[in-house]
Parts: structure tokens; C-alpha cells; sequence
């Protein structure tokens, strides 16, 4: 193993963060422009290049990269919801329903992350290297988080009507869906992992009320009753 091994880590998380440092920049440029101009499409153009390129960079190093698994969707998610917000606020140019509900998902996911995290007790490192749906994102996820950013570019750039128009739509059903699911794959995750009843827990009256809540989401979920199994066996009948 090259004694070296980390330094895409290093490049990934270098790209990583200049693209959370440049969303005030940007931020700024687009409330000064109205309608997107030069400096908002280039900076557009960095962050969606930085952001194609720290995912395999950081795949190129030796073991986990915890820090880049918590910033990068970090900095989508501020590009983005920013960018929405000013589009639907300032320009026009995207539904502010639509911006509402993609703000709407990440404050109450993100909410659900850090009460967890925070009840949990863990340590920042132990939490992300837990590798479950809490700290790492599922396909629908991503696939809505493509789509989010696909519109933005949609809008940004010029692109034909009808793609914003058809957008707005796929992106409405997949982030509703995408909150949903998580919402229910997180109630296992808790559960399963047990994270809300160890020895560290702090507020444990409230672990232990996420634990039991998660608990029974999952059991209705993905847990069929005893009546409901195949051949109607159920527990406990010899």
C-alpha cells in the first residue's frame, strides 16, 4: 500500500469544500444578476465539475473518507436549496411550492440526523462509520438529488421551457417519495442498530421514545404479522 495512499482524500475534500465556500459568492451573484448572467453560470460550472469529480478522486483512496461523506451532500444541498430559494423568491424562474418542498425534506431529514446523532451520544467519527441509511444515502435519494440538480441546471442555463416545465414535476414526485423512504429505512436503521439504547445515550427518556417509535414504524413496514406469513403459520403453533 503506497505510504501516500490518502492524498486523493485530500484533493476530494479540497474540492469539496471550495464548493461549500463559493455558495455565498454564488448566493450573491445571483441576487445581484436577477436572471442568471455570466459569473452565477460560472461558478455553476466549478461546483457541478467539482462535484462530478470529488466522488471518484475520493474512491482512489486508502479506506473511508468520513470527512467527504459528510460535507459532500452537505454542499449539494446548499447549492441547491439556495439556488432554489433565490430562483423562486427573486427570478421566478422554479415554483416556490417546489422549493418549499425540497427545503422542506432536507431540514426534516437533517433534523432527524442530528437528533440522532446528538441522542446517541457517539462521537462524529463512530456515528458516520456506522455505513446504515442514517449516514449513508440510498438510490432514491440519489436519484432525487440528481433530478434537483438536473432542474437547476435547467434553469440556470438556457435551456428549452418545456424541460423546466417536465422537471418541476419529476422532481416534486421523486423528492416526496425519496423523504418518505428514508423516513422509513431511518426507523429501521434506528431500531436495528440499537444506537438510541446504549450506555452514552443522552435524553434518554427521548432515545428511548425514538427507539420505540422507530421500532413500530418498522415492524408495521417491514415486518409481516404472525397472520400474514405463508401457510398461516404463526408463532408459537407447533
Amino acid at each position: 500500500m503506497p505510504r501516500h495512499s490518502s492524498w486523493p482524500h485530500r484533493v476530494a475534500n479540497f474540492l469539496t469544500v471550495s464548493r461549500i465556500l463559493l455558495v455565498p459568492p454564488f448566493v450573491v451573484f445571483l441576487l445581484r444578476e436577477g436572471v442568471p448572467g455570466t459569473y452565477t453560470r460560472a461558478l455553476v460550472v466549478y461546483m457541478v465539475l467539482s462535484d462530478l469529480l470529488d466522488g471518484p478522486m475520493a474512491r482512489r483512496g486508502r479506506g473511508k473518507n468520513l470527512m467527504g461523506q459528510f460535507l459532500d451532500p452537505l454542499g449539494d444541498k446548499l447549492m441547491v436549496g439556495l439556488g432554489y430559494l433565490v430562483l423562486s423568491l427573486k427570478s421566478h424562474l422554479i415554483p416556490l411550492w417546489l422549493t418549499a418542498l425540497v427545503l422542506g425534506r432536507f431540514i426534516v431529514l437533517r433534523g432527524l440526523w442530528g437528533l440522532v446523532f446528538w441522542t446517541s451520544g457517539m462521537d462524529l467519527r463512530s456515528f458516520l462509520g456506522l455505513g446504515n441509511i442514517l449516514t449513508r444515502p440510498n438510490w432514491l435519494g440519489k436519484l432525487a438529488a440528481d433530478t434537483q440538480m438536473g432542474l437547476f441546471l435547467v434553469v440556470i442555463f438556457p435551456f428549452p421551457e418545456f424541460l423546466r416545465a417536465v422537471g418541476t414535476h419529476i422532481v416534486a414526485g421523486l423528492t416526496g417519495a425519496s423523504g418518505v423512504f428514508y423516513l422509513l429505512l431511518s426507523a429501521r436503521a434506528i431500531r436495528d442498530a440499537g444506537i438510541l439504547m446504549g450506555p452514552k445515550v443522552r435524553w434518554r427518556a427521548l432515545g428511548r421514545t425514538l427507539h420505540r417509535t422507530s421500532s413500530v414504524l418498522a415492524s408495521l413496514i417491514w415486518e409481516r404479522p404472525a397472520d400474514m406469513r405463508p401457510n398461516g403459520d404463526r408463532l408459537g403453533t407447533g
